[in-house]
């Protein structure tokens, strides 16, 4: 096993990578600027940190979690529709909406059929 202790490694482009990862803001600039990606899908997923990273001034208890959290987040946003909703059952779709967030959305014909269902339901 093998202990990696970024804080002391020097400040060269061969080690501009395992700068990224240092808990010193100054060392992250470094190896934010001086590190040449090679797989063009890990940086997008490293850049998208690094926003975040930046947007708290480099001073943040930022986990695993809370990335995987915000990335689902982004992720979804990018999702139509049709695949947000993909193996939801209709209870699952409907849930937190009133009557008053669904009927509006239904024909007259298709809610009188409704209730039609259902007295002749509750009649046998």
């Amino acid at each position: 096993m093998r202990v990696l202790v970024l804080s002391q490694f020097p400040e060269t482009p061969n080690n501009a990578f395992w700068q990224l990862f240092s808990a010193n803001a100054e060392k992250v600039l470094f190896g934010q600027e001086n590190y040449q990606w090679r797989q063009l899908r890990l940086s997008s997923v490293i850049n998208k940190l690094f926003k975040r990273y930046l947007l708290e001034d480099l001073i943040m208890s930022y986990t695993v979690e809370d990335y995987v959290k915000n990335y689902q987040k982004d992720f979804l946003q990018e999702l139509s529709v049709e695949e947000r909703l993909t193996g939801l059952s209709p209870d699952q779709r409907l849930q937190g909406l009133s009557p008053a967030d669904v009927l509006p959305r239904l024909s007259p014909d298709d809610i009188e059929a409704y209730l039609s269902k259902l007295k002749s339901q509750r009649s046998h």
